[in-house]
């Protein structure tokens, strides 16, 4: 599977459902396959905001983590709260979702 087109496709994906948590891990999991570790900690960053209740989710962002070699938030890992990571991270806000949009579906 070509992961630069299973990407953009979760993108596209969330053009039309910007909430949909499993489509934002699985375009995590995809950006950490491409070592892109930052923007794949993003994603589950921002799942963990929409759904805390996800905890394979930390597992997989402690791993971008370690991968990116900053163990550094490995401490504010444990504390389990991804607000602690907004200044190095672009976070959602889960009160101001996008609203669905079909514009790149035509690209």
């Amino acid at each position: 599977m070509d992961l630069e087109v299973a990407i953009q496709a979760y993108e596209q994906a969330l053009d039309l459902r910007p909430n949909y948590v499993r489509t934002i891990v699985n375009l995590g999991l995809a950006k950490n396959r491409i070592f892109d570790f930052k923007a794949a900690s993003n994603c589950f960053l921002n799942a963990l905001i929409l759904n805390p209740n996800v905890s394979h989710v930390w597992t997989y962002l402690r791993q971008a983590f370690m991968k990116m070699n900053r163990f550094d938030l490995l401490e504010k890992l444990e504390l389990r709260d991804p607000y602690m990571f907004k200044d190095e991270f672009l976070l959602i806000d889960p009160t101001n979702i996008p609203k669905p949009t079909m514009d790149r579906l035509w690209t």
